[in-house]
């Protein structure tokens, strides 16, 4: 039988902060993908109030960047057990 799992990461730049990066594992592809929301909406509360634009905005993928190059990366990656 083979194994299926969801790795949702976060990545986050801010200019003025070091790089924040996180991880999570899911079993299913719809907890992923509400945990992509969720880590969505938190990376962006960081950039309350500044101006960017949304580069990619897929299922498993989303960036969003200013013109400084501040910003936020979304992905659920499927993984599969051997």
């Amino acid at each position: 039988m083979k194994q299926t799992f969801y790795l949702v990461f976060a990545l986050i730049e801010h200019y003025d902060q070091q790089p924040i990066f996180s991880h999570t594992l899911y079993a299913n592809i719809s907890d992923a993908k509400k945990a992509m929301q969720i880590e969505i909406e938190k990376g962006m509360e960081m950039f309350n109030g500044e101006n960017g634009d949304i580069l990619i905005c897929l299922d498993t993928l989303f960036e969003w960047r200013d013109e400084d190059g501040n910003g936020i990366t979304v992905q659920i990656e499927e993984m599969n057990v051997k």
